[in-house]
């Protein structure tokens, strides 16, 4: 078999037949392109050698009619020159049916004789191979030799990837491609190692190793989002400065070291199987498997009915009733009624009045108390509805129609509406009606972006702080003079809110922001203390205006509203129901 190698071409594309004499110089033909099994054989003569030793002899071919440096391959022979024909066989980096040129060269004391041309066409040749590569690892700069079949002769038909990382090829043959790598790499640790051959990839069966820090390990696996912290164990981490990524979001690095470093995870997380990676100028070692984020937060079944916002909501037994709203396109009258008990939804009867949204009621006993709001303008009518025989009955009006979105809750066997603009605070029965008890001193309470919640037999008023519009005042509602408001502290939230949302669960308050910014901060509150911890945030769609909130079973339940996906700057509608159960292990 003869020897083959390759060479470089830019001075033979610029030589030309009219440099060359008849006497010192060889004189050499195109004879014949012949198929062969696995490619292609050229066929050419010397009809003579010249006076002058001929150094080296082959054959040049390129793709198409025009010639240039970029898409040339050439392969010399290292026989020594003899008078009568020589061949070349081919079996890599040809297109089936792609038109071909090719022509033989000679060469001697720097002066380039090339034969006539030929037109052949390309066939399919056997696929590349990657048998070896050495050293098995390495760092910038380094030289990679590859070992295999079928390579391409062309350099500009060779690509070799390292993960995200490129090499630059030096050399190629058949059998072996000869390559440097980066001066700077995108990550370190195993990364696959693939080959590009003209039209062809191959993938290496071992993995190569990049220099650079590793990771060996983390633990826990698994952990909730906002809460687990996460050892990970490696060399070559920074005393200080390491960039931890926890799937997309960089977690909050709390002790680091060469060999460890200890992070917690982001509290702006989704649930789900994500990547562990740490970042050393700029360089990316990732774990070699993924972490589990677990969230105390689940999507329960969509409401079926249309999204809204501010439909009113209560809770009588084991089941939530939901009563108007507005829709995208209309003031509902729908009554819905949600059974916890197996994540189901039943549309009931509508009321009987206006649609409407940011009604107010409460619920007494097995009777549900509902009206006010807004639909075409202020309404001031108030209902009763029995849920043992789904009777809806009109009841005591409600003469200030101008209060819109107080906060209405029940107490003691009485119902409450909660200020409402300037309107104060008032109690209801359905014997008496309506009782006006007094105003709260300084506040402004029962706009649509505040809220309420209760815990151990108090009421406590969220109210959103229009000259400090990142944060939340606490009161709470004296329970013997309902109209005395006992300010307690604020609540701050990072970004402008709007309308918050809340819920108590094993004693413990639960507040979240509604927002602008697609921020869905949750803070756990001790109400006793102040103490405030930072939770993950809510899994769903940022709130910005007119969710339902409220507890069931040391559980919290949000869900409607008008929100904002993450990262989306438009709002929209929503369906979505959620639970978040702190007890989930």
């Amino acid at each position: 078999m003869k020897k083959v190698q390759i060479f470089f071409l830019i001075a033979l594309i610029s030589c030309h037949e009219p440099e060359l004499t008849s006497r010192q110089y060889p004189f050499l033909v195109m004879k014949e392109v012949v198929s062969v099994t696995d490619g292609i054989r050229f066929i050419a003569e010397f009809k003579t050698l010249g006076n002058i030793p001929v150094s080296r002899y082959g054959f040049l071919w390129w793709e198409g009619t025009v010639l240039d440096s970029s898409n040339f391959f050439l392969k010399q022979i290292e026989d020594d020159a003899e008078k009568g024909e020589f061949s070349l066989e081919i079996n890599t980096d040809l297109k089936a049916g792609a038109k071909y040129n090719v022509r033989p060269f000679a060469e001697n004391q720097g002066s380039l004789v090339l034969g006539d041309i030929m037109e052949f066409e390309g066939k399919e040749t056997p696929f590349p191979s990657v048998v070896n590569f050495f050293p098995k690892k390495g760092g910038p700069n380094d030289i990679i030799t590859i070992t295999g079949s079928n390579f391409s002769l062309a350099k500009h038909r060779i690509k070799i990837f390292l993960g995200a990382d490129v090499g630059e090829v030096i050399s190629t043959n058949e059998n072996e491609i000869v390559f440097s790598l980066p001066n700077k790499f995108a990550r370190s640790g195993m990364v696959p190692l693939i080959v590009k051959s003209g039209e062809s990839t191959v993938q290496a069966s071992e993995e190569f190793e990049i220099d650079g820090h590793m990771i060996s390990d983390f633990q826990p696996k698994e952990g909730f989002i906002g809460e687990t912290e996460i050892v990970i164990k490696g060399n070559g981490f920074l005393n200080s400065g390491n960039i931890v990524i926890i799937g997309k979001y960089e977690a909050t690095v709390l002790i680091e070291s060469e060999t460890e470093i200890k992070v917690k995870l982001p509290y702006t997380m989704e649930q789900g199987d994500v990547n562990l990676q740490v970042s050393i100028n700029e360089q990316v070692a990732f774990a070699s498997s993924k972490i589990k984020l677990k969230s105390r937060w689940k999507r329960l079944n969509d409401f079926p009915g249309s999204p809204r916002l501010e439909a009113f909501s209560t809770i009588i037994g084991d089941f939530l009733y939901i009563v108007g709203g507005e829709t995208s396109s209309t003031y509902s009258k729908e009554v819905w009624r949600y059974d916890f008990s197996d994540d189901s939804w039943l549309q009931l009867p509508d009321f009987p009045g206006i649609g409407r949204r940011g009604g107010v009621g409460f619920s007494l006993g097995n009777i549900i108390y509902y009206g006010l709001g807004t639909g075409s303008g202020g309404i001031d009518d108030f209902w009763s509805y029995n849920t043992l025989n789904g009777q809806w009955k009109k009841t005591h009006n409600f003469s200030l129609a101008s209060s819109t979105a107080p906060i209405s809750t029940s107490l003691d066997g009485l119902g409450y509406l909660l200020a409402g603009w300037s309107t104060g605070v008032w109690n209801f029965t359905e014997e008496t009606g309506w009782k006006f008890l007094g105003i709260p001193a300084d506040i402004h309470i029962g706009r649509e972006s505040d809220n309420h919640f209760e815990m151990n037999g108090e009421v406590y008023i969220l109210d959103i702080v229009r000259s400090q519009i990142n944060s939340y005042h606490l009161y709470r509602v004296n329970r013997e003079a309902p109209s005395i408001w006992t300010y307690l502290y604020s609540i701050p939230f990072s970004k402008k809110e709007y309308n918050g949302i809340c819920f108590v669960a094993q004693g413990y308050a639960y507040i979240g922001e509604g927002s602008f910014y697609n921020e869905r901060e949750f803070f756990k509150l001790d109400v006793s203390t102040n103490q405030r911890v930072r939770i993950e945030n809510f899994q769903g769609s940022s709130v910005i205006r007119g969710a339902i909130s409220f507890s069931y079973r040391d559980r919290g339940y949000v869900g409607f509203g008008l929100v904002m996906e993450n990262g989306s700057s438009q709002a929209h509608w929503s369906n979505a129901f959620w639970v978040y159960d702190p007890s989930i292990q």
